[in-house]
Parts: structure tokens; C-alpha cells; sequence
């Protein structure tokens, strides 16, 4: 009887430690459900969170710990996504903005697909091939979760400032975000500016009608609004440009030199 380790072989050392473990084939069997936040026998899902199983090892129950991640942040997206839609949000920036983070699911998605027909891949392979996507759900969930108490015109703003982060995936989604979710902010600008009317309707925009019944022209500019891509000085001229317009048409009777200046900004937007 031998009852020093070191009379044994690695071998018979790992062995007994692996036998019990679960085999990679039976993860990777299982893998898609949990990366699109669906409960399987292997690893169940119950409130909100992912049960994996005791006889992993130590590698392995560390790389799904961290993919496992990808599947909660999708179903936490995919529930917002659902309640928001039924919410009736008033903000067009914010319909933007869910809407994108509902495109990027999708493509999240289909990619999922595609990594579990591969031929042959492991835990390993799909780890690394999951890494950007887990960093870009997790900036959708970043900004998810300041859409329901930040306006538009923050919320904006806070997806610039992202486009300067360290991380290029970062830096890429919130770029992507920001073309994606510019056109509400966009078409208020260039309808206050064209035609000096404003068609925001969910207070978003820096310019806002007054509520003072006593002033000519009811408008006002809300400095507070400006999103960080602009200027102050430049929110401010473009709501005297607004302002100058409704002036020259109510009190000048200059409809024909709006017109031509509408249209040559229209040229410009468009």
C-alpha cells in the first residue's frame, strides 16, 4: 500500500479527478440555450439567474461563468425591450434607441446560430469567439438601464462621451448607437432651424415653447438641453436662427425669403 503521493503517476493522479467531471460534448450540447437565455437540463435558469453544475472543472466553471453572462444580459434585454414596447414611450430618441439595442439582438442572435452548427468548436474556441459580443451587451445594458430615467437629449450625450472610451468594441457600438439614434434629435434641428418649427413633442429638444402668454414669439432656449456635442454658444445661435425666422415671417411678411432660405438649408440637412 502506497500512501505517498509522489508514488504516483500524474496520470493516476488526474484521473479519479476527471472521471467525475462533465464531459465537454455535453456543454457544448446545452451552450446555446444558455447563451440566448433559455433554460436546459444541464443548466437551468431560475430568477434571473444560471445554475451550473458542481462537477465542472475549475477552467471550465471559469469560461461559463463569463459566457453564461452573455445569456442573462440578452433575456434582461430582450424582457426591457418587451416592456418598453408596451410602455408607449413618447420619445423618439428613446424608440431609437431601443430599437437598436433589438437589432444588435438579433444579430447576437444569429450569431449564436451560426457558432453552434460549427462543425467542430470548443469551450475554449467559443469563449474567444464570444468576447466582443459579451463587452458590447454589456455597454446595451450599460445604456438600457438609463433610458427609463434619463431624457433624450442625456441620454444622447451620454453615448458621445462613449465613443472616446478605451475599448474599441466600446467605442465601435457606441459610435454605431449614436448614427442610429441621432435622427429624432436630427429632424427637430432641422425643422426648428429651416422652418423655425418645432415638432418635438416629448421636451427633449433645446428649444421649447414658452409658458408665458405674454411673449410675442413663445419660445425659449434651455441651455440644460444642449446635448454635449454641441456648444452652448452654438445651441444658442441655432435658436436665434429658429426665432429670426417665425420674426421675419409674423412681423417683416418676408414668406418669400423664408422660403428661399428654407431651401437652401434643406439642401444642407438633407
Amino acid at each position: 500500500h502506497r500512501n505517498d503521493s509522489r508514488d504516483y503517476t500524474l496520470e493516476e493522479v488526474a484521473i479519479p479527478y476527471f472521471e467525475n467531471h462533465i464531459h465537454q460534448d455535453d456543454i457544448l450540447k446545452y451552450i446555446s440555450f444558455t447563451l440566448v437565455g433559455t433554460t436546459s437540463n444541464l443548466f437551468p435558469l431560475n430568477n434571473g439567474e444560471i445554475e451550473l453544475p458542481d462537477n465542472l472543472s475549475n477552467s471550465e466553471s471559469g469560461l461559463l461563468h463569463i459566457v453564461s453572462e452573455c445569456g442573462l444580459i440578452y433575456q434582461f434585454l430582450v424582457s426591457l425591450i418587451e416592456n418598453f414596447k408596451s410602455n408607449k414611450s413618447s420619445s423618439p430618441t428613446k424608440n431609437a434607441i431601443m430599437s437598436y439595442i433589438y437589432e444588435e439582438l438579433t444579430n447576437y442572435m444569429k450569431m449564436v446560430n451560426i457558432l453552434s452548427n460549427k462543425q467542430t468548436f470548443s469551450l475554449r474556441s467559443l469563449f474567444a469567439d464570444l468576447l466582443d459580443e459579451l463587452v458590447k451587451l454589456r455597454f446595451l445594458y450599460f445604456i438600457s438601464k438609463r433610458v427609463g430615467n434619463e431624457p433624450g437629449n442625456k441620454l444622447l450625450s451620454l453615448v458621445y462621451r462613449y465613443q472616446n472610451f478605451g475599448d474599441h468594441t466600446v467605442s465601435e457600438s457606441s459610435s454605431n448607437l449614436l448614427k442610429y439614434s441621432l435622427e429624432p434629435f436630427l429632424k427637430c434641428l432641422a425643422s426648428w432651424s429651416v422652418d423655425g418649427e418645432l415638432i418635438d413633442k416629448s421636451n427633449e429638444f433645446f428649444v421649447s415653447r414658452s409658458d408665458s402668454s405674454s411673449k410675442d414669439i413663445d419660445v425659449r432656449f434651455e441651455e440644460d438641453k444642449v446635448p454635449s456635442f454641441f456648444s452652448k454658444e452654438l445651441g444658442f445661435q441655432i435658436y436665434l436662427i429658429g426665432k429670426t425666422n417665425i420674426f421675419l415671417k409674423k412681423y417683416c411678411k418676408e414668406s418669400k425669403w423664408c422660403n428661399l432660405f428654407s431651401q437652401k438649408l434643406n439642401i444642407i440637412f438633407n
